[in-house]
């Protein structure tokens, strides 16, 4: 509004964002188009599937506006105050289902598994809303969350079990990341982005970017991200979030070799 342009709003669902980065590759690179999703179908969607049509250098990244708040969770009437007493329970009744909105969380779901010895069965769905359905229709044991967790961890519903970031959570700061309890693959950070073509001319970047800058300052934008989404504002400049998307391509791979060797659990 502050700048006159009239943004149009149309759902790319799927593929936990593969299918919104598809299309964004191959739209024009006149600065008209542009995405918003995490890193992950930038990042993990190419590695997973070399195949896809892109890699993260398709891409120009314009300004990140949130970090997500991603974390393993259980209905509170499961009794489980940690990771540890989930993965308890599923040995005794000999496996766990997981709901999972993303191929990168369906991966380290699996990977939590391998590190407890536990049979975890991943149970996908269609984004976090689909995982809070899960979890609150009593479909699915844990679950990942990203934010949209926070109303029912305050209504006293849903229990955070760890932190699937690299810190602890400001929801619930007293449970450990699952890099601290023995995963070093498994940090989930990251941030809900901006992104458009690559090949968008420079003056056109350099407008978004401002504009997304500015967004992201005012009080506004603020209290409906930490308020009523449950995230963290954090404002990263584009060669920032290059970074952090190169970096996590390389996350990635590793995750991706470890869940191909042989399991260590007899």
């Amino acid at each position: 509004k502050k700048h006159g342009w009239k943004i149009i709003v149309k759902n790319r669902a799927g593929a936990g964002g593969g299918v919104m980065a598809k299309s964004l590759k191959t739209a024009p690179k006149d600065g008209y188009t542009i995405g918003m999703a995490v890193g992950d179908p930038f990042a993990f969607n190419p590695v997973l599937n070399p195949k896809i049509g892109y890699t993260h250098e398709d891409f120009v990244y314009l300004g990140s506006i949130a970090s997500f708040q991603m974390a393993v969770l259980a209905m509170k009437d499961k009794g489980w105050n940690t990771l540890a007493d989930a993965m308890k329970a599923a040995k005794k009744k000999g496996s766990i289902t997981f709901g999972s909105m993303a191929p990168r969380l369906h991966a380290m779901a699996k990977m939590i598994g391998r590190h407890y010895c536990v049979d975890v069965k991943v149970v996908p769905a269609r984004g976090g809303r689909g995982v809070m359905n899960q979890l609150l229709g009593g479909h699915v044991d844990l679950g990942w969350g990203a934010g949209i967790q926070g109303r029912y961890v305050d209504a006293g519903k849903m229990a955070i079990l760890a932190s699937a970031i690299d810190q602890p959570l400001q929801q619930d700061p007293s449970k450990k990341t699952l890099v601290a309890l023995g995963m070093p693959l498994l940090d989930a950070s990251g941030y809900f982005l901006l992104a458009a073509p690559k090949g968008v001319p420079d003056e056109m970047v350099r407008k978004m970017t401002a504009a997304i800058k500015e967004a992201v300052a005012e009080p506004k934008v603020a209290d409906l991200v930490g308020k009523r989404m449950f995230l963290k504002v954090d404002y990263k400049t584009p060669a920032q979030l290059a970074t952090q998307v190169a970096s996590l391509t390389k996350a990635s791979r590793a995750i991706l070799a470890a869940l191909k060797k042989p399991s260590p659990c007899k």
